[in-house]
């Protein structure tokens, strides 16, 4: 009781150890302990102990050794049970046993520290089902069972409910108790605890998700690999209905939507085992899940990947999505070709060449203020040319000067190239993206219409120079023509000035600052200072 002494509780705590070490090993010893015990009215007084326990953990907040005893006492009971013969079954009360850990479970459920004990009185649950097939019947008529389980494993439930650990539990102890309750012959008949089962799961499909509700679809796909026929293609319906009108919560810095990836892999299991309702749906459920992953939009004269509107931004979310167009084209031939089809005009969109992108992985390098950062690949000597092209993005007028720029690709191949790189460091979310297009467009003042070297050093200022003057040529005429002038074009001073007061300026443009004369100028001053 809870007013008992700690030593008392200890006592007893040790006292169940011992017994566990008795009859839980395969020896011939505890096999004799054992059919004692079973045959004495020691099985017998277990039940009434464990409602004590019970009761007792009913009145708050229970402490560790009466956890402890908790889950010592069942597991001692189900050892004891699977060693029963069939006259000393009937003497228990297996039905009320049943009730009685249903509810010891819903208490400690929320309990960070009961797992174990939860996880004991689930395996005693399944043992008592299996052995008292009107144990399944009491779980059954019990008040909100269905609603209650359902909130366990994450649907329509909150953090109040159970924590992680025991939804993951409770996940795997239902999986047990189907097959427990309801045989393999009987799973599909209307009256089964499968079905049953099934039924108060789908029922909280589209709820509201307090907490990540992955356990939950787990069973509910479990469940659904051995459904009644006819139930695959309503729900299927149900859920494609849905996902028309779903907004997603993903986005490329670590969320995911479990919500979405449950109803993805619910649709992989249903159409899995259903190859004619995945046959009649794979043309209407192709475009559907490309829209998820792939959205291509138009920026200026070019056209790249846009990941702000894809329903599927996560790696598992689009990992659901592949394996469910596998699913699709395993189940109707012609649905392969349908979707090389979309995406070869997908791949035209973004440009026909071989570096158009396609969101692959979120990229996992992000700033400070949550942004993440696409960097470019190193082809050989180009970090140079890397380091120029990521600090004329990072400064704002540039960037969005160049990306409204009009450039054809023809006529313009470097500005055209320069709004490309622009664009997948801004929309991309892939890792980096490979320049190498560009380079091979760039020709440097001196080496008119002669491809870069892209394995030759190069100095970082006379590139910056020698684009800076290609870019002035090819926005010239254009709205962004004094780009370059407002962006970096300075006024160099030259005064010199004699005894006689006469004083003569000189002003000459810059775009970069030696360093040389940047050193000399820092010197004066600290001269003067």
């Amino acid at each position: 009781s809870r007013g008992a002494a700690v030593s008392a509780q200890r006592t007893v705590q040790v006292a169940l150890m011992s017994l566990k070490v008795i009859f839980c090993k395969s020896t011939r010893l505890s096999c004799r302990w054992l059919a004692y015990f079973v045959s004495s009215e020691g099985l017998a007084f277990l039940p009434t102990l464990f409602r004590r326990c019970c009761a007792t953990i009913a009145e708050g907040e229970p402490t560790r050794q009466l956890l402890s005893a908790t889950g010592l006492l069942l597991t001692i009971f189900t050892r004891l049970l699977a060693a029963c013969n069939g006259p000393v079954l009937h003497s228990l009360p297996l039905p009320t046993v049943a009730a009685d850990l249903l509810e010891l479970i819903a208490m400690l459920a929320p309990v960070e520290s009961a797992s174990s004990t939860v996880a004991a009185a689930c395996s005693t649950l399944e043992c008592v089902v299996a052995l008292e097939p009107a144990a399944a019947h009491v779980l059954r008529q019990t008040s909100g069972f269905g609603d209650t389980l359902a909130r366990w494993l994450g649907a329509a439930g909150d953090d109040t409910s159970a924590t992680p650990a025991t939804r993951l539990l409770i996940a795997a102890f239902v999986k047990k108790l189907c097959v427990a309750a309801s045989p393999p012959a009987k799973q599909h008949s209307g009256d089964s605890f499968h079905s049953w089962l099934l039924a108060s799961l789908l029922s909280h499909l589209f709820g509201n998700f307090g907490v990540d509700p992955t356990p939950y679809y787990d069973v509910l796909s479990h469940l659904l690999r051995e459904q009644a026929p006819g139930t695959a293609a309503t729900v299927t319906q149900r859920i494609i209905d849905h996902l028309r009108k779903y907004r997603p919560i993903e986005d490329f810095f670590g969320s995911e939507d479990h919500v979405l990836i449950g109803y993805l892999r619910i649709l992989n299991v249903l159409l899995g085992t259903d190859a004619k309702l995945a046959a009649f749906l794979a043309h209407e459920l192709v475009p559907l899940l490309l829209s998820c992953i792939f959205e291509v939009n138009p920026m200026g004269c070019d056209r790249i990947v846009a990941v702000n509107k894809l329903t599927c931004k996560s790696t598992a979310s689009r990992k659901a999505t592949f394996a469910l167009l596998e699913t699709l084209c395993d189940a109707e031939p012609t649905c392969r070709q349908q979707l090389i089809s979309s995406l070869a005009a997908i791949h035209e969109l973004c440009g026909g060449s071989a570096d158009a992108t396609v969101v692959a992985r979120p990229r996992n390098c992000t700033s400070g203020d949550g942004r993440g950062y696409v960097g470019l690949k190193n082809n050989g000597c180009t970090c140079y040319v890397n380091a120029v092209l990521q600090q004329l993005y990072m400064i704002p007028l540039v960037r969005n000067s160049i990306l409204r720029a009009s450039a054809n690709k023809d006529a313009d191949p470097l500005l055209f190239g320069l709004q490309r790189v622009f664009a997948h460091l801004q929309e991309s979310c892939c890792q980096y993206y490979d320049p190498v297009q560009f380079c091979e467009t760039y020709s440097r003042s001196d080496c008119k219409n002669e491809a870069h070297n892209i394995h030759s050093q190069q100095d970082a200022d006379e590139f910056f120079t020698s684009l800076l003057a290609q870019l002035e040529k090819s926005l010239f005429g254009t709205p962004e023509e004094n780009l370059l002038n407002m962006a970096f074009t300075g006024v160099m001073v030259q005064q010199l000035s004699c005894p006689a007061n006469h004083t003569s300026v000189q002003e000459s443009p810059f775009v970069t600052i030696r360093f040389v004369w940047l050193q000399l100028v820092i010197n004066i001053f600290t001269m003067i200072r």
